[in-house]
């Protein structure tokens, strides 16, 4: 669960973090857009040069070109322009007002139908009419990603917020499962150590005994005859103290400083069982 959790998290701000760094759709179609303006605004009186470049952009359909004083050069008024992608002289006033309006480079939706952008810059006075679809191709973009004037901004926080408290409560989980095993007991029996709180610690043989048979009870309680049995064979005296001095070293040696619940539990009158 918790590496499943960090996983996740860690997917999430991966992403958001590469989506922050990645150029954004529209700067890139911007920049594309003002480059193809500043070219075409050179030629503005080279009518079959300006042709020539329409015709060789396959993303860019027609473009309207004013001089500093407002009177438009491309396409000329009193001349044909060989071109297949006409537009009416309503049309070309349309886009003369929403020209005038921009300081720098603007875009909005042209022919939402045929999916058609305009763009329109003050300086050069140049308005371009681009086939969107067309435009995301070259630019190398995923399909409608000039559908709409926005950032990624919003997935960015969306993945933010589901991956940040995601990776929080898996920290949390693993922290917890890693506190967990360290305060339980891992028998060795092979090494003769345990492994408890963090530490391996060596045992005796009868420090071993005395831990196997509690252990295998899952927090039954053993009793102080069968610990006996097990660590010392029959050679004890029955009122002897010697279980319960080696019950508290064995107790000193797994937890010297005392950081853990006590392991090894007395049940008065019987004997004793592992709480873990």
């Amino acid at each position: 669960m918790a590496r499943t959790m960090i996983s996740i998290a860690l997917i999430c701000l991966v992403s958001a973090l590469l989506l922050a760094l990645r150029p954004n759709a529209w700067v890139k179609a911007t920049a594309t857009a003002e480059y193809a303006a500043t070219q075409l605004a050179s030629d503005a009186t080279n009518t079959e040069h300006i042709s020539w470049q329409l015709a060789k952009d396959k993303a860019l359909l027609r473009t309207i070109i004013w001089d500093r004083r407002g009177s438009r050069l491309y396409p000329p008024e009193t001349a044909m322009v060989p071109t297949t992608y006409n537009v009416s002289e309503d049309t070309i006033e349309r886009i003369a007002h929403f020209q005038a309006q921009v300081r720098q480079g603007d875009w909005q939706v042209f022919d939402e139908e045929a999916g058609h952008m305009l763009f329109c810059q003050s300086t050069p006075a140049v308005c371009l009419i681009y086939d969107q679809s067309a435009l995301e191709e070259v630019l190398d973009l995923l399909p409608g990603a000039l559908g709409a004037n926005t950032w990624d901004l919003a997935a960015i926080v969306a993945l933010l917020v589901f991956g940040l408290p995601a990776g929080t409560y898996g920290v949390w989980v693993w922290q917890r499962k890693s506190g967990d095993d360290a305060s339980r007991l891992r028998i060795n029996a092979d090494r003769y150590t345990a492994l408890y709180g963090g530490r391996e610690v060596p045992l005796t043989q009868r420090d071993l005994k005395l831990l196997q048979a509690p252990d295998s009870r899952n927090g039954g309680v053993v009793t102080k005859d069968e610990l006996y049995d097990a660590a010392w064979g029959r050679e004890y005296m029955p009122n002897s103290r010697t279980l319960d001095q080696h019950v508290i070293t064995l107790r000193r040696k797994l937890d010297p400083d005392k950081t853990h619940p006590v392991l090894i539990e007395t049940v008065r009158g019987v004997g004793y069982k592992l709480v873990q």
